[in-house]
């Protein structure tokens, strides 16, 4: 399934809230629920590793699930800091494997 992460999903996320971020919005949208979050685990203490998983109707998917990964997790990075436009957070789009 095809997910596009528009402008006004961008405008109206907010910060730091998976509930609420511009991806979790947009996910939101594309599959009509509102049961979606998008989160961000560093792991163990000392490793220097993070995984990003979106929960959706109390199932979780990860990495195998999810096209651009990366640049999702980068995304989520940009957005939390502020970096918004040409050298952040820009529309996108990516596949979801549901």
């Amino acid at each position: 399934m095809k997910v596009k992460v528009s402008q006004k999903d961008i405008d109206k996320g907010v910060c730091g809230d998976g509930n609420e971020c511009p991806i979790a919005l947009a996910v939101k949208r594309t599959l009509k629920t509102d049961d979606v979050l998008v989160a961000v685990d560093c792991g163990e203490e000392d490793e220097d590793i993070e995984y990003m998983f979106f929960r959706i109707a109390d199932k979780d998917y990860h990495e195998k699930c999810i096209d651009k990964y990366e640049h999702i997790l980068n995304f989520i990075h940009w957005f939390d800091n502020g970096l918004i436009g040409h050298d952040g957070c820009e529309p996108f789009e990516f596949e979801l494997n549901i």
